[in-house]
């Protein structure tokens, strides 16, 4: 998926949030404003990203980025899953295209099961938790 223009141009992002210094300044910035829009511009609900805002406030930016940080280059596939996998793809998720989420089954050599979850951004535990737990609970029973 990386391949298509529209999946490149939404990770795009991503390599900022690698950077030590700047991707640090820039989330703290983004963290001292009184309404955090940027993840609401996400999909993520407005007392969510406040939550999550105040959170950053409290701990530091280290946490997030250094997901990012770990992940040099960009995504990288390591090789087969062979576990049973279940994808939750939200259907209005601003960074995964659907491509992208289809084309991972390519990657997967055990059981799989995608998802669709309509109406979803991409803060899917946040914003549809009882739908995440059920999808996972029975995944998890069905494995």
């Amino acid at each position: 998926a990386l391949r298509v223009p529209a999946q490149r141009w939404r990770l795009a992002y991503m390599p900022l949030l690698q950077l030590p210094v700047v991707a640090g300044r820039a989330l703290s910035a983004v963290s001292r404003r009184p309404t955090p829009l940027l993840l609401q511009r996400t999909g993520l609900s407005a007392e969510h990203a406040r939550r999550d805002i105040a959170h950053l406030r409290d701990i530091g930016t280290d946490g997030p980025l250094n997901w990012y940080r770990a992940l040099p280059g960009g995504p990288r596939i390591t090789g087969p899953v062979s576990t049973p996998a279940l994808y939750i793809w939200p259907d209005r998720d601003p960074v995964f295209t659907r491509l992208a989420a289809e084309l991972t089954e390519r990657h997967v050599t055990g059981p799989y099961h995608f998802v669709v979850l309509e109406g979803a951004s991409h803060w899917i535990p946040d914003e549809h938790w009882d739908d995440v737990a059920d999808l996972v609970t029975d995944h998890i029973a069905g494995t």
